[in-house]
């Protein structure tokens, strides 16, 4: 059995779409003779938590726990705050921000590099230097973001000697909302830095999408390995049905202010005043945080009456409510990132087995996935005839879409975990 030691922020009790990959993969890796020991933060200040997660935490698995500083917490608690949306240096809600949230938003960006969790680096190095003194690991993984963690691991190869593996689910100084944080040229060069120094040091590199690893493989001169997220057919085995009086067009997790498309709005308006059965039977399932933009934009319009908007859902519950959709929205930020983007949940939509209409870039990752699957289709966001043309065709039912079960099939997680597992052996033969 192949020993491996897994640094995660995230972990249940936290939901959202961080925890999923690995969760997963702890499970799965199991079958292919890998057992992966789990370090996470004793203490963290995760935005949402999901307690039904932790009935998924693989049995026998062993967690270790290391206390992590969490500044904005600190921040809050000084402050009086106890609602984290009261002080957030996030980028949902679409206001303008304050000159309180303006304020750390300049610190974070500029003075806490590369992100809130650096302060877990030196706790993490202390503890797991000396555990893995006591119990050998043949290899070490991190997994960002936060990528604070790539730099542990960067200091644990350099103290121990270990074998490591970064993994990325996501750009780093590329980051879809690294942007709002007000940085100065010295923080960008410290980022470009960091993110190569974890590059180049690495015995191997993992990113989740083809684009992200060109990029990475391009910049560091050196090979990347794609192994993207994926579904847990688990999920999805048991039968669902589908309300006859509903017709359901949803959309799951964060739709931020970088994914504001009116074009979308404004066609499925004049749509359902054009059509009775879909002004009686039409929902509008929002479920995750919603930029404060587009609820403002749909409430002042005639679908004001058809929006179901939930800022947060079980991941269950979400699995479900995809399922009995009649549509599903996958909208890209519209950012630097945009073409290197497959949102976790694209592979969720793809088990489903409900159409997708996907709004950005139609060469980008998931505008090809979407179509090598045959699960939906991409358009622009400002292509009012596509968008139009494809809610005609599924809300009311014109003509169905023919999905390639072979291909969606390669997304399973116990089929990713197989390809991980023969990585992990294959560094784990070196030593």
């Amino acid at each position: 059995m192949t020993r491996v030691l897994l640094i995660t922020y995230y972990w249940p009790p936290s939901g959202g779409g961080g925890v999923q990959r690995w969760l997963k993969m702890t499970r799965f890796l199991r079958e292919y003779g890998i057992e992966a020991v789990v370090c996470v933060p004793e203490n963290p200040d995760y935005p949402v938590l999901d307690e039904s997660l932790m009935a998924e935490v693989p049995d026998g698995v062993e967690v270790i726990r290391v206390p992590v500083f969490e500044p904005f917490r600190a921040v809050r608690t000084l402050l009086g705050k106890r609602n984290k949306k009261e002080l957030s240096v996030g980028f949902i809600e679409g206001e303008k921000p304050g000159k309180l949230t303006r304020l750390l938003g300049y610190i974070r960006g500029n003075y806490i590099i590369p992100d809130a969790r650096r302060f877990w680096v030196k706790p993490l190095v202390k503890n797991l230097s000396r555990y893995l003194q006591k119990h050998p690991a043949d290899v070490l993984i991190t997994t960002g973001p936060p990528h604070s963690v790539h730099l542990a691991g960067a200091a644990l190869k350099q103290k121990t000697g270990i074998l490591w593996v970064a993994d990325f689910r996501d750009f780093w100084k590329d980051m879809d909302h690294i942007e709002h944080f007000q940085m100065g040229e010295r923080a960008l060069k410290k980022h470009a830095a960091l993110e190569l120094k974890v590059l180049r040091e690495a015995d191997r590199v993992v990113a989740v999408t083809p684009t992200m690893a060109q990029r990475y493989s391009t910049l560091a001169g050196r090979k990347v390995d794609v192994i993207t997220n994926g579904f847990d057919e688990r999920d999805f085995e048991n039968p669902v049905h589908p309300k006859d009086d509903e017709i359901v067009i949803g959309h799951f997790g964060t739709l931020g202010a970088d994914r504001f498309t009116p074009a979308l709005w404004d066609e499925l308006a004049v749509l359902v005043d054009e059509h009775p059965t879909l002004r009686r039977k039409l929902r509008i399932a929002l479920y995750g945080p919603t930029d404060a933009s587009t609820l403002r934009y749909i409430r002042q319009s005639s679908l004001s009456a058809h929006l179901d908007d939930r800022p947060y859902v079980s991941h269950a519950e979400a699995v479900e409510s995809m399922r009995t959709s009649r549509l599903l929205l996958l909208v890209l930020n519209e950012n630097n990132s945009e073409m290197g983007r497959l949102p976790g949940k694209i592979f969720e939509y793809l088990a489903s087995g409900v159409p997708v209409l996907g709004l950005g870039s139609v060469e980008s990752d998931a505008g090809r996935l979407l179509r090598e699957t045959g699960c939906g289709q991409m358009c622009d966001r400002k292509n009012r005839e596509g968008i139009r043309a494809y809610l005609r065709t599924i809300l009311l039912g014109e003509s169905s879409h023919q999905m390639n079960r072979e291909v969606i099939g390669e997304y399973t997680r116990r089929a990713l975990a197989e390809r991980y597992a023969s990585l992990l052996k294959e560094l784990a033969a070196v030593s």
